[in-house]
């Protein structure tokens, strides 16, 4: 039986809003979102292909940036 073809994906430009670390404190995926009807809606997650160096030095980043104020209101 042929194999059905794979689903088109769409493009969309996309904010990381966060993070998931894994149990030994690893990045596992980013949270993103993007702009839909004028506001910034949730779109899913990514686990990011990249090193684990990559891996390590973006949530070296990403919490030197991490806030207790929401970006969005709620």
């Amino acid at each position: 039986m042929p194999k059905a073809p794979e689903k088109p994906r769409e493009k969309s430009d996309c904010v990381i809003l966060g993070y998931q670390v894994d149990r030994d404190g690893r990045l596992d995926s980013l949270i993103l979102g993007a702009v839909h009807k004028q506001k910034l809606i949730y779109v899913g997650r990514v686990s990011p292909e990249m090193s684990e160096d990559e891996r390590s030095a973006l949530l070296a980043e990403l919490i030197a940036i991490k806030t207790t104020k929401p970006f969005i209101a709620a």
